[in-house]
């Protein structure tokens, strides 16, 4: 308490004022005598009262009483020096502090470790924990934090729920950003990223799901949900693949069917539908010669490798710019770029193949009119040309002058 000595007042818990004594006193008149707004040591610690907005907001009353009054009868509760601007200074700086911490309107159980600011009816429990510019929200985890949010919550440890509505945290390192009516349980390392309605299951570790609208569950290890709508079942139940799967999974779906998955283990696709891009089905094959074989040539083969065809020369495929499958890529790091070391050769469906003048759509419909089918072979420089005869080439319809959309069977 305040006497004309100055503060006074046991440093024990056990010695605290009482309510009534903590806060602004209305009806206290003798400020200079009987100013109880909160206890003190006179060695200068800090105050033994509760950290609770109220007692910051008794501070802030202290602070201005000290402003105000400035003497009262025989008390001088702070001696000024008017040679001295910097202790109003200091003081003025303190009052800004604390204010700004006590006109919060949530509350903080303690004032050192945790914060609410710019918040409507929000609280700050856990340890280090934060709501910033929220509403109606609750961090109650270690080192948690809610920003620009409403009606949400963090429980867990170290997670962040950020520009949420109703959306609750838990778990361990977690988080929720732009996301609607999600929960994440006692995951570890999970996420709900621009979601509505959306769960990641308990147990489940570096889950994510992502633009998902009504996803009952992820609860897989290492496992990502895009862009689904419906209660569309995680990988986990097998369905349809034969193989219950644990971790490792990207997939997707829409109204309760999961459409498509990705196994990151296996690198298995499985789809309920099918690719769509392209016009033929490819490989890449090394090239005899170290020289890139130019695009719509026709190609033959020596051993493994091929080069442009000659005359004569038997067809394996055609150099293709547009292939909807390509096989034999030997993986992300084999540097199969179709450049000088590697072509990628359509073996069967639509390409484009260079030709030479015997082939017009004149000579097509001339050869089709009688039943028949223009078909190719090959000359120098992977060049086609009319075979007469049968070839795996059928000429189908010139695209331009020395370029022929052509049939691989």
């Amino acid at each position: 308490m305040r006497s004309a000595d100055g503060f006074t007042g046991a440093d024990s818990a056990a010695d605290a004022l009482a309510d009534d004594q903590v806060g602004p006193v209305a009806t206290n008149t003798n400020l200079a005598a009987d100013h109880h707004y909160f206890t003190c040591d006179p060695t200068g610690s800090d105050p033994t009262t509760p950290d609770s907005a109220q007692f910051l907001n008794a501070l802030v009353e202290e602070f201005k009483y000290i402003l105000d009054m400035g003497s009262v009868g025989n008390a001088a509760p702070w001696a000024f020096d008017a040679t001295d601007n910097s202790q109003a200074a200091t003081v003025l700086a303190g009052v800004a502090a604390i204010y700004s911490a006590a006109g919060s309107t949530g509350s903080v159980t303690n004032r050192r470790s945790r914060l609410v600011a710019a918040s409507v009816a929000s609280n700050a429990a856990g340890v280090a924990s934060a709501v910033i510019g929220s509403d109606t929200c609750t961090a109650s985890g270690v080192g948690s934090t809610i920003s620009g949010s409403s009606n949400s919550t963090t429980a867990g440890t170290q997670t962040v729920v950020e520009a949420c509505e109703d959306t609750d945290v838990n778990g361990t390192r977690n988080a929720a950003m732009a996301s609607d009516g999600g929960t994440i349980n006692a995951a570890f390392r999970s996420g709900l990223f621009a979601t509505k309605d959306s769960t990641i299951a308990a147990g489940s570790t570096e889950a994510a799901a992502v633009a998902t609208d009504g996803i009952a569950a992820v609860d897989l290890n290492t496992t990502v949900c895009l862009s689904s709508d419906g209660a569309v079942p995680s990988p986990s139940d097998g369905a349809g693949t034969g193989v219950t799967p644990t971790k490792n999974q990207v997939y997707g779906g829409n109204a309760g069917v999961r459409n498509w998955r990705i196994n990151g283990e296996t690198g298995y696709i499985y789809a309920v539908g099918h690719v769509v891009g392209g016009a033929d089905f490819a490989e890449f094959f090394p090239n005899i010669k170290q020289e890139a074989i130019a695009a719509a040539s026709i190609v033959t083969r020596r051993r493994l490798g091929v080069k442009a065809a000659g005359e004569g020369d038997a067809i394996l495929g055609v150099v293709s710019e547009n292939p909807g499958t390509t096989g034999n890529s030997g993986g992300e790091t084999a540097g199969r770029d179709g450049g000088k070391d590697w072509t990628v050769v359509a073996l069967l469906g639509q390409v484009p193949v260079k030709v030479d003048k015997s082939i017009t759509n004149e000579n097509i419909d001339l050869v089709e009119a009688s039943g028949g089918e223009l078909c190719v072979r090959a000359l120098d420089g992977g060049v086609g040309a009319w075979a007469f005869g049968t070839t795996r080439l059928v000429a189908m319809e010139m695209i331009e002058d020395g370029l022929c959309m052509c049939l691989i069977r």
